[in-house]
């Protein structure tokens, strides 16, 4: 995996990056599972319905499934592990999704939850990765007790997870092994060498530069995935000189997006600030793309009072694989535009505690999420625990 932090946890409500995502699904299950075409089928829960307004909604609690340490899921330990993300102290990423959740009750073998405002997005929210079901009061989060197909043998946070077949995993179509292990290898060159040697057997993240090396060796099998996630160059509008629009606006026509496209990033699409991608059925195809413009980005700059703009750009890995030559071509490109970009290479052990949210303008990336309703709550809606 190319993410891990030692800051990680097994508490779901930390969860934030694809290593966790995946350890997550692997040792738990929401109530709801997500397709590859991000539609909701039933998992933890067998079914559910709602009020004609989307404001109430009964989910039938499947009978029978065990967690790893042996109890048995009840209703009472789903109300309990969605209410953990609505604690006041929780800064789970999900919480944002529940916000307007007013209620969540055990009915027998139901869950009730009431919204104040009616969402029809509540089948989709109960597939995110943070929303797994946990027992009722577990505490101890250097382990995790789900229901999914394998339980955790070992765990180093931002190292190595080690779990073993589930013998009593409720599912008869998963877990096909007999132990799974996954390891954090921020760096892509000793990913892909880990991957050569036969010291793993799967990688993520893969350069695109390299990427077609094995797609066309018939001892490796490559997978793409469209549409997943997008990256984005993040400027804290709370912070000089990001908290006007016009330095804002300048840093965005002096980014020459296709050349990242063709020069680093590669199997992509142009994004044009916001998170909506071309394969969703709510995407814009009449809005106009952002260019590259430096005469644009110095009228801009004219109109924020600056005659040249001085700006430093954290870049990391972790990121995205290519972040750091991102940096770099921005930094040529925003030159020409009248801004003197200066680049910060930081750590990629706990750049999302140490960096992202902390420094005025930094790199990042989103999973994208089943709707875009969700994905601009998670990400862009002010209180949102993540923004």
């Amino acid at each position: 995996m190319s993410s891990g932090s030692t800051d990680d946890s097994m508490d779901p409500r930390t969860w934030l990056d694809a290593n966790m995502y995946t350890i997550g699904f692997t040792t738990a299950n929401a109530l709801v599972e997500l397709t590859p075409e991000k539609l909701p089928v039933p998992q933890l829960a067998e079914s559910w319905e709602s009020s004609p307004d989307a404001k109430r909604w009964v989910f039938r609690i499947r009978e029978g499934v065990e967690f790893h340490n042996g109890k048995t899921m009840t209703p009472a330990d789903v109300v309990w592990s969605l209410k953990r993300h609505l604690a006041d102290e929780s800064k789970s990423l999900a919480k944002g999704f529940l916000s307007a959740v007013t209620d969540i009750r055990a009915d027998g073998q139901n869950v009730i939850i009431e919204h104040a405002t009616g969402d029809a997005d509540i089948p989709a929210i109960l597939g995110v990765y943070q929303l797994v079901i946990i027992p009722e009061d577990w505490t101890d989060f250097s382990t995790i007790a789900g229901t999914g197909p394998y339980r955790q043998v070992s765990y180093e946070p931002g190292g190595r997870f080690v779990g073993e077949r589930n013998p009593n995993y409720w599912k008869s179509d998963r877990g096909w092994f007999d132990r799974v292990e996954m390891t954090t290898i921020p760096d892509p060159q000793a990913r892909e060498q880990a991957l050569i040697d036969g010291a793993v057997d799967a990688i993520d993240n893969v350069n695109f530069l390299t990427f077609d090396r094995y797609r066309d060796n018939p001892d490796f099998t490559a997978l793409e995935t469209k549409g997943g996630r997008f990256i984005t160059m993040v400027m804290d509008v709370r912070s000089a000189p990001f908290n006007d629009s016009n330095v804002r606006n300048a840093v965005k026509y002096a980014v020459a997006r296709q050349d990242i496209i063709d020069k680093v990033i590669g199997y992509a699409v142009m994004g044009n600030d916001h998170p909506v991608p071309p394969s969703d059925p709510f995407f814009h195809t009449e809005l106009p793309q952002r260019p590259f413009d430096p005469k644009k980005a110095r009228w801009r700059l004219r109109q924020a009072g600056i005659d040249r703009l001085n700006i430093n750009l954290s870049v990391s890995e972790t990121a995205f694989t290519g972040g750091v030559d991102t940096g770099i071509l921005m930094q040529d490109t925003a030159f020409l535009s009248g801004i003197d970009l200066n680049i910060t290479r930081e750590k990629d052990d706990g750049y999302w505690s140490n960096v992202w949210m902390k420094k005025p303008f930094v790199q990042s990336f989103w999973t994208l999420r089943p709707t875009p309703a969700m994905m601009y709550t998670v990400a862009f809606a002010c209180g949102s625990p993540s923004a």
